[in-house]
């Protein structure tokens, strides 16, 4: 029997009492570490597999019909990281906030904040966004298809939506005065206009123009001057996306500029009107942009 048999069985004469116990010391903290150190790992896998998410990473997926009371919330144990929202079938603006529902009334333009967006009716957008609480509001009865998912996805946004033009018309201004128009509260893209001058017979050349100035006075768009206008006359001006521009005596047509337009724009005519001239019929359509 060899001598490292023989030592696993007992120590012989050769061990001292105080190697002994060294021995014995050692051996029973390895025995007890490793009894630790099993107990932690097996309530650490406990815990990880309690607060992991799936395996395909899914927390949630399908339509969600949105109550009477225009709210909806829905909260997880786990922090979500991403959600994707499908506005297609909304009728409106669809909010999407982390956290507990707002106490304000939300609109395009005070829905700020890094956990929250906003989307227009029509939109689909992959949202990163971090919480154990989602809060929807959106009209009463619009059916909207949510996926989150508990790790974040590539961001992106699809307008699924075709646009529905709104028309507005414009009341006649002042004699002498030009006509204008204020844009709403949310962006907007003008699609169309039509305006007609009537000018008194005083002897005078009118140049027409189209300007487009920001709620704050600074100017964002100025068009060249159309054909002179003269004394006793009658003339047409119409504006629409993708138009060639044409001028006559008669009037002018041209294409309307592809700008999405802040809230408060002010869209209108310059022109140097006698006292007597008159702006009328004035009518625009214009569609609702990006939120």
């Amino acid at each position: 029997m060899s001598d490292t048999e023989v030592s696993s069985v007992a120590p012989d004469h050769r061990e001292h009492g105080w190697q002994r116990r060294e021995r014995e010391r050692r051996e029973t903290a390895v025995r007890f570490m490793s009894l630790q150190e099993q107990m932690v790992a097996h309530l650490g896998g406990i815990f990880s597999a309690a607060i992991a998410p799936p395996k395909n990473d899914l927390l949630m997926s399908g339509r969600v019909a949105i109550p009477e009371s225009g709210l909806w919330t829905r909260s997880w144990k786990q922090p979500f990281a991403s959600v994707e929202v499908d506005a297609g079938a909304a009728t409106g603006p669809v909010f999407v906030a982390g956290g507990a529902p707002p106490t304000h009334q939300p609109t395009l333009t005070n829905w700020l904040g890094p956990n929250n967006f906003a989307l227009a009716k029509g939109e689909w957008r992959v949202l990163n966004m971090r919480d154990s609480e989602l809060t929807v509001l959106a009209n009463p009865g619009d059916v909207l298809e949510i996926t989150v998912y508990a790790r974040p996805r590539q961001p992106g946004s699809i307008d699924s939506s075709v646009p529905e033009p709104v028309v507005a018309a414009v009341a006649n201004p002042a004699l002498g005065a030009d006509w204008s128009w204020t844009s709403p509260s949310y962006p907007v893209m003008v699609q169309s206009a039509f305006s007609q001058l009537v000018t008194d017979a005083v002897v005078l050349n009118r140049f027409v123009h189209l300007v487009m100035t920001l709620a704050d006075g600074a100017t964002l768009f100025k068009g060249n001057p159309y054909v002179a206008i003269t004394a006793s006359t009658t003339a047409w001006f119409s504006l629409g996306l993708g138009v060639f521009r044409a001028t006559s005596a008669a009037g002018a047509q041209d294409s309307a500029p592809e700008i999405w337009l802040p809230p408060g724009t002010v869209v209108g005519s310059q022109t140097n009107l006698d006292p007597g001239d008159q702006w009328e019929n004035v009518v625009l359509s214009y569609v609702a942009g990006p939120c």
